[in-house]
């Protein structure tokens, strides 16, 4: 026989990698095996080679190792079957192949691990579950274990059961990114941008500690109003109403900047929170701020924007700024834009406001609004020219412009336009956007990839919107290939 020397497995380690608990390995071998491991096919090998050594007085004298040994080398090509049927995406095939090792085997958990996630992954959840439990006492305290049985008892709606698996991943691994996820999705936790600027801010916090987790951030440092607003801004987009309102106050402390931003945006909260305190808060900034536009427009939706109080609060706004789109909107569009007919009846008096105004480019940008609602695609690009025309440094509203362009595949009319842009990379990133658009619409592949890295690239803009770039420079690269 050659010379060989034997690894010792604790019992669990060894059924959860499904192998026997003394390991066979020649002894030229042994030294680098901290370095590169154990795999089953090598174990396989040595074992098999091991066998094939051994005497039958060995077996006699060592029958219950030798029939581990038998079992696990008769289960290597139920092993290769089933990794074959995982590549070719056969879910049956690996279900099939996995039964029968842990037939051959009932002591391999790591067979038993797959089976499950093979059931689950093909929908099988009551068996993938009954599976999982069954190697509860050797896979404890196993992260991947614990997510993976965890994710089957939230497909079951087995909620609390799912809670104390993705805990208890947490457990084992603090930072198990997929366990947070599981408790994200089951409303524990709330994924969070400390800075919604920066991807490695990424935390989690418990959904009813949110509040808590960014007042004692915020408070951990001075920050300007530009920080708030940005802060407001982001949690306005994932409707967290009471951070917003929050945020607000912080900005509204501050003795520097205009502040109608903030303090509108604490009254929208407190109206999508159907706070009674609205209206009071809204009245008490205007008696302080009798010309704030934004917080005239809030008071018009407290009180109801459709009746003569909103009415007359949406006039005097518009006499401030005759081009507020939500202004113009509550005062002159139908209370629901969605029905043609009302709208069609209301565009005179908009249009005649719009011509009493006749130098605002957000008027018109209204009545184009209205025209491209209505089905007029040409008369509504036409009144979105002579805006722009009018406001030829407004971002906002040329960007709209070019989508609606791109909407209408008029991508060769938008790069045109983009040629009166001058340094278009030091413009909003909606309008370099609308750019990159045209350029793949042109078959430009090469410039549009290169707009959308750029976009990624713009550290000054939220992470959802570089990622939305970087998977909108992936889809270009993929088109050209």
């Amino acid at each position: 026989m050659g010379e060989w020397a034997y690894v010792k497995l604790e019992e669990n380690v060894a059924k959860r990698n499904g192998m026997p608990m003394q390991i066979p390995v020649p002894k030229e071998e042994f030294e680098g095996l901290a370095d590169k491991g154990l795999d089953g096919a090598r174990v396989r090998k040595w074992i098999g080679e091991f066998m094939k050594e051994v005497s039958g007085s060995w077996r006699q004298q060592n029958n219950e190792l030798a029939s581990r040994y038998d079992a696990f080398l008769a289960k290597g090509m139920h092993w290769d079957k089933a990794q074959k049927a995982f590549q070719k995406g056969d879910s049956e095939g690996a279900i099939k192949a996995l039964k029968m090792i842990a037939r051959v085997d009932k002591d391999d958990a790591a067979a038993r691990m797959n089976l499950a996630m093979a059931l689950a992954a093909s929908g099988q959840y009551p068996e993938a579950l009954e599976t999982f439990k069954a190697i509860e006492d050797v896979a404890k305290g196993d992260p991947d274990y614990h997510v993976a049985k965890g994710n089957v008892e939230m497909a079951l709606q087995q909620t609390d059961d799912a809670i104390n698996d993705f805990a208890d991943a947490l457990e084992a691994k603090p930072d198990c990114k997929p366990a947070m996820d599981g408790l994200v999705s089951l409303g524990v936790l709330m994924r969070i941008y400390e800075d919604p600027k920066d991807a490695t801010s990424l935390t989690y916090v418990k959904r009813d500690s949110v509040l808590d987790f960014f007042e004692q951030l915020w408070g951990s440092s001075e920050h300007d109003l530009a920080y708030y607003l940005e802060q407001i801004s982001y949690h306005e987009l994932e409707k967290r109403w009471e951070v917003v309102i929050a945020a607000a106050d912080h900005a509204l402390s501050l003795s520097d900047g205009n502040q109608d931003r903030a303090a509108a945006a604490k009254v929208a909260a407190l109206r999508a929170l159907k706070r009674d305190d609205a209206t009071d808060q809204a009245k008490k900034y205007l008696e302080a701020h009798p010309d704030s536009v934004p917080m005239l427009v809030e008071l018009a939706q407290c009180a109801g924007a459709y009746g003569a109080e909103g009415k007359a609060l949406l006039d005097q706004a518009l006499e401030l700024d005759p081009g507020d789109q939500i202004a113009l909107t509550l005062r002159y569009w139908p209370e629901t834009g969605e029905e043609l007919q009302p709208l069609l009846a209301a565009l005179p008096d908009l249009q005649a406001f719009a011509e009493a105004h006749a130098s605002c480019a957000g008027a018109w940008r209204s009545v184009g609004r209205a025209m491209l609602r209505l089905g007029k695609d040409d008369e509504a690009l036409e009144i979105f020219r002579k805006a722009i025309a009018l406001a030829p440094d407004d971002d906002d509203l040329r960007s709209e412009f070019w989508s609606e362009l791109g909407r209408l595949q008029k991508w060769e009319d938008i790069l045109k336009d983009a040629e009166s842009v001058e340094d278009i990379t030091k413009h909003s990133w909606q309008l370099r956007w609308g750019e990159a658009e045209a350029y793949a619409g042109v078959g430009k592949k090469v410039e549009a990839r290169a707009a959308f890295a750029a976009i990624n690239q713009d550290e000054s803009l939220l992470i959802d919107i570089r990622r939305r770039a970087k998977r909108a420079a992936e889809r270009a690269l993929g088109s050209e290939s």
